[in-house]
This record gives structure tokens, C-alpha cells and sequence, in this order.
């Protein structure tokens, strides 16, 4: 695919990209949030195993030299191709990964917030909190009370 042509006829490479939403079920003063809701099968292959991989293991710290190896590229240029096919680098997908799991934590379950942050990846709960309210807004305690 020529990334310089005006055909507009094929599909992006972005597929469906990250999406704006505004996050069911937490009330009025909602804000955009983003969603990786990207088409795996319009992408580079081993960005696309990358990206499986994150979701797969959402909890665990991965990094960029452990997701390079794992698809036999150098670390530079998965970072290159994974900004090119995704618009973010691996570390910004991989936080966006983990909001999106504490998010369905924090819905369906009654885990306090400090599990959720574990179980997310979080390394502490005050990184969590922050990182948890500049992505949605509002902080998870918030968020589990607006989403029941």
C-alpha cells in the first residue's frame, strides 16, 4: 500500500482505530474516553501479535525489548511500525490496555480499588489513581459508584 496515494477505495490501516466514546453508566459530566477498538486483520502481523499479546496479558509488565524479541524485530523498529500501524506507541496502547481492564474490574466486580490497581499492572496506588482520572475523567471510586 502506498501511504502517499489519494486512493481512497482500500481500508485504512487503522481499521476502526481508537475510537472516542463516552463511557456507559457513569453518569451526567461523562468525558470522551478512547478505546482500542483497532481491526487487528488490516494491520502488520506482528503488530497485531503485539497487540494480543498486551491484551492477553494486561497484568503483567511488558517491555519493549520482551514485545520485539517476541516477534523477532528490533526494539526500534517495533516502536516505528506499532506508532505507524496504531497512531501510539506501545507504552501509551499498553496504559490504555490497562484502563480499559481496571475498567471491567471495577464493573463487574467488588474488588477494592487497591486490587484493581494490581490487577491491572499497577505497580502503586497513587500512580493508578492518577493515571485512572486523566484517562476517564474521574477517579475509580467514583467510577464504580456511577457504573452501578
Amino acid at each position: 500500500m502506498n501511504f502517499l496515494s489519494d486512493d481512497t477505495s482500500q481500508p485504512s490501516r487503522f481499521g476502526a482505530g481508537i475510537q472516542d466514546f463516552t463511557a456507559p453508566g457513569i453518569g451526567d459530566g461523562a468525558r470522551s474516553v478512547q478505546s482500542t477498538g483497532v481491526d487487528l486483520s488490516l494491520m502488520d502481523k506482528r503488530v497485531s501479535a503485539v497487540i494480543e499479546m498486551m491484551r492477553r496479558q494486561a497484568t503483567q509488565q511488558h517491555s519493549i525489548g520482551t514485545l520485539s524479541k517476541a516477534v523477532n524485530l528490533s526494539a526500534a523498529r517495533l516502536r516505528q511500525l506499532f506508532k505507524t500501524e496504531t497512531g501510539r506507541s506501545p507504552l501509551q496502547y499498553m496504559r490504555i490496555v490497562r484502563m480499559q481492564h481496571a475498567e471491567r474490574l471495577l464493573r463487574s466486580t467488588f474488588l477494592s480499588v487497591k486490587e484493581v490497581a494490581f490487577l491491572s499492572g499497577a505497580k502503586d496506588l497513587s500512580h493508578f489513581v492518577r493515571d485512572f482520572k486523566k484517562h476517564y475523567g474521574i477517579t475509580p471510586k467514583e467510577f464504580r459508584g456511577r457504573s452501578r
